[in-house]
């Protein structure tokens, strides 16, 4: 319940900060995908558009882009090659890459070249939105989870070995 209202708390704050809706470029290779994360992003009030690859995606580096939501695998070019393209001239525009059980080491080769974060197909729809609003929370608005993130990423990865959770 906490983390609930804390995630409500984020939205709104974010809404009465925000003057205009987020900008989110979609590429994805399949139509029916392309059209149904938009379909669903602008139902969110998001302010979207579509790209059927890297090069299509590209035609957009003039335009504002809030954040970028990728496909991994896209015909002769990738989503990496999308991420690399865009951060030579847009290092600060958040991006997330959709990856296909079984392509996780893509993934974490994406992050180790920048992306924000993955999210594995098929997409929950409740995780996309957190993530995509996570990555554009304005800064102004104290987040003890940033917090704790931050600390976690300057402190040493310790394994505890025979524990099994789950949340």
């Amino acid at each position: 319940v906490l983390r609930i209202r804390w995630l409500q708390y984020k939205v709104t704050a974010m809404s009465t900060v925000a003057t205009q809706a987020i900008r989110v470029l979609v590429v994805e290779d399949g139509m029916t995908e392309r059209e149904a994360l938009a379909r669903f992003l602008r139902t969110e009030q998001f302010d979207v558009l579509t790209a059927r690859n890297p090069d299509e995606a590209m035609t957009f580096i003039h335009d504002r882009v809030d954040v970028i939501v990728s496909d991994l695998r896209m015909g002769k070019k990738s989503g990496i090659d999308l991420l690399q393209s865009w951060r030579a001239l847009h290092g600060d525009t958040p991006f997330v890459i959709l990856t296909a059980y079984g392509e996780v080491g893509s993934a974490v080769q994406a992050m180790k070249l920048g992306a924000n974060d993955f999210l594995s197909k098929p997409i929950d729809p409740s995780n996309l939105l957190e993530t995509i609003r996570d990555l554009v929370q304005p800064q102004t608005i104290d987040d003890p989870d940033r917090e704790l993130s931050a600390e976690a990423a300057t402190e040493p990865a310790m394994a505890i070995e025979g524990i099994v959770g789950s949340s």
